[in-house]
Formats: structure tokens, sequence, C-alpha cells
């Protein structure tokens, strides 16, 4: 196969950090912050009448917003989990190259045993401050260097528009 773009990745605490937010299930983090936010505002319309009353509604918001924590640190000690009963590590580097019908996962070390994912299978794309995210419909993160892709960020980002035709989520740092 014909490799177009090369780049690395590495998932380690850092970069898990970085994406947490994207990695939990969106419905855990609405939830969460949507009964936060409603408590909150049961809070500040209830101090007239009743300062107990709008304690209960702002302690109930503060268990909100610790649960929200709480799940943002679950999903990167879930991922860390995965990685050290898989590889006995908590820092994963490999190497990826973006071939013709699809993307080449080398693990760093393991060069013999690739892993190709379709480009059709990634359903979200995200860039963060120091990365790019792609996912799969099995939530396997592509965890992406941005500062190790070959090419401009102009031509990866059409490349990615021209490749992952069933991405449902896509968002680029302006």
């Amino acid at each position: 196969m014909n490799c177009l773009i090369e780049a690395r990745g590495v998932i380690d605490k850092n970069t898990l950090t970085e994406i947490r937010t994207y990695l939990a299930p969106a419905f855990a983090r609405l939830f969460t912050i949507i009964l936060g936010a409603v408590y909150s505002f049961l809070a500040f319309i209830h101090v007239p009448d009743s300062l107990p009353t709008s304690v209960f509604y702002l302690v109930a918001a503060f268990v909100f917003y610790i649960m929200y924590k709480y799940n943002m640190a679950a999903v990167v000690k879930q991922y860390l989990d995965i990685l050290d009963v898989l590889y006995n590590t908590q820092r994963l580097a490999y190497f990826l190259s973006f071939q013709e019908e699809a993307l080449c996962f080398t693990i760093q070390g393991e060069e013999d045993h690739p892993i190709y994912i379709s480009y059709s299978d990634f359903n979200k794309i995200i860039e963060t401050r120091n990365c790019y995210l792609m996912v799969d419909g099995g939530r396997i993160p592509v965890i992406i260097e941005k500062n190790t892709v070959n090419i401009s960020k102009e031509k990866w980002r059409d490349f990615l528009f021209k490749k992952c035709i069933n991405v449902e989520k896509i968002k680029f740092i302006e």
C-alpha cells in the first residue's frame, strides 16, 4: 500500500487527560452538567424564600460537579488500566501510516503486527491543543501528535474530509 501521510502517536496519562472529555460517554457528561446547572439555578431562586432550601440545592449542584470531575478522572484511569493489562505499561507509543484505503497503526516494538483501521470506521475527529483524536465505532482512540504529521494543516484537513466519510462529529481549532 502507498503511504500518503505519516505521524506518531502516544497514549499516556497526559494525552488521555487532554482528550478525556471526548472519551467519556456524552450522556454521562450531559446528564451531570444539566443537573448541576438546574440545581444551581434552583439554589439561586430559593435564596429569598428559604436559605436551607437554597443550601440544599447548592450542595446538590456541588455533588453533580464532583460526579462530573470523578467521571473524567475515571475515563483516564480506565484507559490506563487497559494499557497496563494489555501491554504492561502506562505509555504506549506507535507509528501511524495513512494509506490509500486505511490507517495502519503499528505499536512501537511490534512492527510485525500492524493494525489496519478503515477510514470509514471513524465517527469522530477532534483537534485539541497538542493532538488530533480519531475515534472509531469501537471507541478506540487514535491519538496523533500534531507536530508529527508530515503535511500542512490545510492538506491534513482536506485528507480527513475526503477519506473519513462517516464522521458524525468533527471539531478543529481555528
